[in-house]
């Protein structure tokens, strides 16, 4: 019985969590305590959290002007000729909201060998009727229904799994996307003409995250910049984890047979990562790169849904571990949320005792300079991700949202809440096993 790997899994988390609860503990007590020991500490403290925070933003800027950038123009490599075939897989389950549109995009796709595949995942709302209407009316659309699925599956990628067997066995690269995600008709030949110049095996590109609403947006913010600054290491480096994205993971048909496809892990919740380690590990090469330009996706539809789908998402990454969950939280209230409200405290401090304390003034300084470095990546983000401009300067309230959706996963853990995800329930990866 052997473990199924977790990509993001933090072998350091409780010595991190410890680390970063007592530079909190000393931040807060030299604002509040205004004790000479605590200023100085907390000028440590903040000192250490500008550099990781700028840090970052480096990286991230490394990353938006180093990763290919995939743009409407025709700019980068050309398309083979004859243009390999490509195989588009949809899985859909529940995806009435927003699936027609989505479609519809895909059937516009200006690609001259593409097969688009889109597979009813047992559905129990209207998307079966949906996609079965869109079929009539576009004839590029082929729509399958998944058949049972197996014990040791998960119902998503049996589906794709199912799609391959069904695809076209000629076609040189499988192109892995979800149900409401939205192609400009050139995206296709740009990636295809980029991985065949590269001469990769798997390419995943990040997308454009758009958000309705302040809270959407601020977390379309947020996903934006994790993704960019997982994309590579610093100087080029290969990621740390493998790097995949469900709505745009393009791989060779080769590969995927050799390395075993969804197959090799399939009820991994973290399918679209587990195909680039097995891409990865087969020794293909892989790649990411921005196609924001030319693929979107509205994530949510709603507070709501918003809501249960990101606390389902960092209970699977966190492998539903509460240290590691309170871990990532304390990240962000550390870097992101605490800087700002100790440039608050501060000046209230000032305001009310009509002093302040070298140390206290340093430490403010330095958090007000971590405040302006953190909101250098937001403001950079804007040519990946949908949102307001003026949001960026509030990008702490995106964090302060998220450490709330982690206690509330931390909260669904110690109540022994299993997670479920439209009517299936997930296993995370450091419980269930191959």
């Amino acid at each position: 019985m052997k473990e199924r790997p977790n990509p993001f899994e933090a072998s350091l988390s409780v010595p991190m969590l410890c680390l970063r609860t007592v530079c909190v503990v000393c931040i807060a007590a030299a604002v509040i305590a205004a004790r000479p020991l605590f200023e100085w500490l907390s000028v440590a403290a903040m000192a250490w959290v500008l550099v990781v925070v700028w840090g970052r933003h480096v990286l991230f800027s490394e990353n938006l002007t180093s990763l290919p950038n995939l743009g409407i123009a025709d700019s980068g490599p050309a398309l083979p000729s004859p243009a390999p075939a490509v195989t588009l897989i949809v899985p859909a389950r529940n995806e009435q909201m927003g699936i027609e549109s989505a479609a519809r995009a895909l059937a516009a796709i200006d690609y001259p060998a593409l097969e688009v595949l889109i597979v009813d995942d047992h559905s129990t709302d209207d998307t079966p009727a949906i996609l079965q209407r869109l079929a009539r009316e576009l004839p590029r659309l082929r729509v399958l229904s998944a058949p049972y699925v197996p014990p040791g599956w998960t119902g998503k990628i049996h589906a794709s799994w199912f799609a391959v067997t069904q695809g076209d066995p000629a076609a040189r690269w499988l192109l892995f996307t979800d149900a409401r995600v939205k192609f400009h008709p050139a995206s296709v030949a740009r990636a295809v003409a980029l991985a065949e110049a590269k001469r990769l095996g798997f390419l995943s590109c990040i997308i454009r995250f758009e958000g309705v609403g302040v809270a959407e947006e601020l977390i379309a913010i947020q996903q934006n910049r994790g993704l960019l600054t997982s994309a590579r290491r610093f100087g080029g480096g290969p990621p740390v984890a493998p790097f995949g994205l469900g709505a745009f993971s393009m791989i060779r048909r080769d590969v995927y047979v050799r390395c075993g496809g969804h197959s090799a892990a399939p009820d991994h919740p973290l399918e679209d990562f587990m195909l680039a380690k097995s891409a990865h590990d087969c020794g293909a090469a892989t790649s990411a790169a921005i196609a924001s330009d030319l693929v979107a996706l509205r994530r949510y539809q709603g507070f709501g849904d918003m809501r249960r789908r990101i606390v389902r998402t960092f209970r699977l990454a966190a492998g539903d571990s509460v240290p590691d969950l309170l871990n990532r939280s304390s990240m962000e209230l550390l870097l992101t949320v605490l800087p700002p409200l100790v440039v608050a405290g501060v000046t209230v401090r000032a305001a009310v005792t009509g002093s302040v304390h070298a140390g206290l003034a340093a430490t403010g300084a330095l958090a007000f300079l971590t405040w302006l470095a953190g909101a250098s990546t937001p403001r950079s983000a804007k040519r990946i991700c949908g949102y307001r401009p003026w949001l960026a300067w509030y990008y702490p309230m995106g964090s302060a949202l998220a450490i709330w959706f982690y206690l509330l996963a931390i909260g669904e853990r110690l109540r022994g809440k299993s997670i479920w995800w439209r009517g299936r329930a997930i296993q995370p990866p450091s419980k269930a096993v191959l």
